[in-house]
């Protein structure tokens, strides 16, 4: 089963204005929307999704408002327990921009592919212990989102997976992640620090490019592959050490990173450095 998010139309000013006087005095009761199909709460005249109380058919449906007061965030554990609630799929909350925090139950296993796609209000994320995969463009230009830990369990980023989430400032890889996938932190320019797990042994290309805040790298010695303009545009970036264990450098790498002055390459890979501080070879295989 898939999950989708549907916008419902607008409430006029009035009638929500009405409907929140006359149920102040129950905002925090659990209650059960006009369609019996769902369970929430009123937290600041927002409806706050807590579980559901009609068991759907088919493709269960997110509103973007239940009542007349808008849908922004799905409590936690609102689907605990639910079977279906596998994975999350492909788009089911693209361009939701008034979307602010999403907390994501045990059970669940995959993030699809552009699932938070545009959600630019988003700022919190809570992801379960049982996900192993985030899907490509999962998590494109939130550029609210400040923080995300990483689970355990999780072996795939898929590619762009965090472009453009500018309000990132820090990123732990766990471990059992084996590649940086293309584009997955690039433009990610809030972003100051890393850490790469011994798993990793490939950098696609342009995985961090455009990280103008990362100032220091370490690249663990697992390493054997980083991709032409991995780290292109990195502005910050002063020192870098690559692993005596790689074995191909793909051409301009660290290009237009022109505070990087201190790096050591070592003998496994042949690599020219030009006046400007740009690595060259040949591009990536494939």
């Amino acid at each position: 089963m898939r999950i989708r998010v549907l916008y419902g139309k607008t409430v006029a000013v009035l009638a929500v204005l009405l409907t929140l006087l006359l149920t102040v005095a129950a905002a925090q009761e659990a209650r059960t929307d006009s369609g019996g199909q769902w369970i929430y709460i009123l937290e600041d005249g927002i409806a706050v999704i807590t579980g559901y109380g009609e068991e759907p058919k088919g493709d269960l449906v997110i509103p973007g408002e239940l009542d007349g007061f808008p849908v922004t965030r799905i409590g936690k554990s609102a689907f605990d327990e639910r079977a279906f609630y596998a994975g999350i799929g492909d788009g089911v909350f693209e361009d939701c921009e008034e979307l602010t925090s999403v907390v994501i139950p045990e059970g669940v296993t995959t993030i699809g592919e552009r699932a938070f796609y545009g959600c630019t209000g988003l700022t919190a994320v809570t992801l379960p212990q049982s996900l192993t995969g985030i899907g490509e463009r999962a998590f494109y230009e939130c550029a609210g989102l400040t923080a995300v830990t990483l689970p355990e369990s999780l072996t795939g980023i898929g590619d762009w997976a965090f472009h453009g989430c500018a309000g990132l400032t820090g990123m732990v890889i766990p471990q059992g992640v084996t590649s940086i996938n293309y584009n997955a932190f690039s433009s990610c320019t809030g972003l100051t620090g890393v850490t790469l797990p011994e798993s990793l042994t490939e950098i696609e290309a342009w995985a961090f490019s455009g990280c103008v805040s990362l100032t220091e790298v370490a690249i663990p010695n697992s390493v054997t592959s980083i991709e032409s303009f991995a780290f292109e545009y990195c502005q910050s970036l002063t020192r870098v050490a690559l692993p005596e264990g790689l074995t191909y450098l793909g051409g301009y790498a660290f290009a237009s990173c022109p505070n990087l002055t201190d790096i050591i390459i070592p003998e496994s890979v042949s690599a020219v450095i030009t006046e400007e501080g740009i690595f060259t070879g040949e591009p990536p295989p494939g």
